[in-house]
């Protein structure tokens, strides 16, 4: 019940941030007439909660294993679950930013980096893992609101890519160890 309700309201939390930046500013709150229908909040002033789920299609999402982790964090699950009847192709390549001062702004990463050129395939009706991993960032991550962002993804018609957010704290627990799914078989 404690994680339908934390659902529920990372659920809102989400709708409400989505409803405030597809408005573009504060001011969409106030009528044609000029007239203000409630109160204007900044922008800024909305607490900031971590999207870790995500829609890569109708068929397919994409959700961390958990929206906290602990500082310097080596790895983050994502879970990835393919309700569709067509296979979904991604790769490895990530990017990370970090939410300060009202916008998101790249993480700095090491000099001299790469990532493999695979292709991976989620089958139909099925449920993978896939590690993330910081290992190309200049510092760890610390405390803050951060957002992973994934490559394309490939089914017959559809290519978008995808994006994760999740937040730094101190004193979260770190994942607990998950056995492993194979991308042939339902979780």
């Amino acid at each position: 019940m404690k994680n339908r309700n934390h659902l529920l309201n990372t659920i809102l939390t989400a709708l409400l941030c989505l409803t405030l930046f597809a408005c573009g500013t504060a001011d969409a709150l106030n009528n044609s007439a000029g007239s203000v229908t409630g109160p204007v909040i900044p922008i800024e002033e909305v607490s900031q909660e971590p999207v870790s789920t995500w829609a890569v299609t109708k068929d397919v999402t994409f959700s961390l294993f958990q929206d906290t982790y602990p500082e310097k964090t080596e790895k983050l699950t994502m879970v990835m679950e393919n309700r569709g009847d067509k296979p979904l192709t991604y790769g490895e390549k990530i990017s990370f930013e970090k939410y300060v001062d009202g916008e998101w702004k790249w993480v700095e990463t090491i000099d001299k980096y790469f990532f493999h050129d695979a292709a991976y395939t989620l089958l139909p009706h099925s449920t993978a893992t896939f590690t993330i991993s910081p290992w190309f960032l200049e510092k760890p991550l610390d405390e803050g609101l951060y957002r992973v962002t994934g490559g394309e993804t490939y089914t017959d018609t559809e290519h978008p890519a995808w994006q994760l957010e999740f937040r730094i704290a101190a004193g979260a627990s770190p994942e607990p160890a998950l056995s492993p799914v194979s991308e042939n078989e339902t979780a």
